[in-house]
């Protein structure tokens, strides 16, 4: 198991808004929802599909924090447990 969690960043660049984020713990399953979700946005040049790992939420916002401005995201820690 790796020490890094897997962060799925929906993002639209004309808001800067946060449209969703999930984690995983698992790269597999984080790759197969990048895809997913990157379909689900084909065509769509306003949208931002990305997957980030990082150690933790803080690390993301500090490496990645443009995907944050405004924005406050509290990690679904359920999720992370349970992923």
């Amino acid at each position: 198991m790796s020490d890094f969690i897997h962060f799925l960043l929906v993002f639209n660049r004309t808001s800067g808004e946060l449209i969703s984020i999930d984690s995983f713990e698992e790269q597999d399953l984080a790759t197969s929802a990048l895809s997913v979700s990157e379909r689900s946005h084909e065509g769509d040049e306003q949208i931002e599909v990305v997957l980030i790992s990082a150690d933790s939420i803080d690390t993301l916002k500090k490496t990645h924090g443009h995907y944050f401005s405004g924005v406050e995201v509290k990690p679904d820690y359920n999720k992370l447990l349970n992923a």
